[in-house]
């Protein structure tokens, strides 16, 4: 669903989830009219977060620009082009500007373990190459 404002959104998406429930599920929509009130605010919320009609935005946009091997990422910004109007200055390409990489080209960086990341990417790599179990 569009809307033409973030205004609308956060009066028309709570209006019509409630209306949803109502017509859909009665016994849900009188037992938990509270929770569904909730629901609705928290979803208008994450909504404005991520969608801003007046720029033209919404959820499907951009695509996902984490990495750089996929989708442009970083270089749909970093990539020389960018420049000031005096053309003086560019976005810099270069990676150390905004991160601080701690394992590069490493199989298994010790860095995973200290941040307690290394058991769940090995459980997100065995699933992705297996598939989830049943």
């Amino acid at each position: 669903m569009t809307y033409a404002s973030n205004e609308e959104a956060v009066r028309t998406i709570p209006a019509k989830l409630a209306v949803f429930y109502r017509d859909s599920y009665p016994a849900i929509s009188s037992q938990r009219s509270s929770d569904i009130s909730q629901a609705s605010a928290e979803i208008a919320a994450i909504y404005n977060r991520n969608v801003f009609p007046d720029l033209k935005v919404t959820w499907g946009t951009y695509p996902n620009n984490l990495g750089h091997t996929d989708f442009p990422g970083c270089f749909r910004c970093h990539d020389g082009s960018h420049s000031t109007a005096d053309r003086k200055t560019t976005i810099t390409q270069d990676c150390n500007t905004c991160h601080e990489p701690l394992a590069v080209e490493e199989a298994s960086p010790g860095v995973l373990n200290t941040l307690g990341l290394a058991s769940r990417i090995a459980d997100m790599q065995k699933i992705s190459t297996k598939g989830p179990s049943k």
